[in-house]
Formats: C-alpha cells, sequence, structure tokens
C-alpha cells in the first residue's frame, strides 16, 4: 500500500475497525467463538450478502444455523456506552 494509491473498501474497513478498536481498547466485534462474531457483525452491518450467504450454508459445519436478529444496533449506539460522544 503506498501513500498516493486509494484505499479499496477492502482495505479501508480492516483499518477503520483497527482504529476503533485503538479508540476504546475494546474489540470492535467482540465475540465467544466464530459463529458469534458474525452474528455481531451482521447485528450491526447488516446481513451477509447472497453470495455470502451462499458460501457459509455450502460448509457443512452451518447445517441448520440461522441468525435472527431481534435487536438490530447501529455502530454509533455501540461506541456511545464507551466514549463520551
Amino acid at each position: 500500500m503506498r501513500g498516493d494509491t486509494p484505499l479499496t473498501p477492502s482495505q479501508l474497513t480492516p483499518t477503520l475497525v483497527k482504529q476503533g478498536e485503538i479508540m476504546d481498547g475494546e474489540p470492535l466485534f467482540p465475540g465467544d467463538s466464530d459463529l458469534d462474531q458474525l452474528y455481531r457483525i451482521q447485528q450491526i452491518i447488516g446481513p451477509l450478502l447472497p453470495e455470502h450467504e451462499e458460501l457459509f450454508k455450502r460448509n457443512p459445519q452451518n447445517t441448520g444455523i440461522t441468525f435472527n436478529f431481534k435487536d438490530p444496533m447501529t455502530l454509533a449506539a455501540r461506541q456511545e456506552t464507551t466514549l463520551d460522544i
């Protein structure tokens, strides 16, 4: 990555996540397992894209697993509890 080259979304997202974690010292998307972390990510940014959902369902370890979001949350709401906004 060079300073004169614009960042792509796939490069920018991890950068912003790390920045958020540095600000409050907590993981942005904590989870007790891979599935819990994936649930928490989707709770804030929305459901998987159809092609990612298809890949998720193809994995035999994920048979019968669905994500039911009862309380969607915005990133701002999550950060309000840890930062003085």
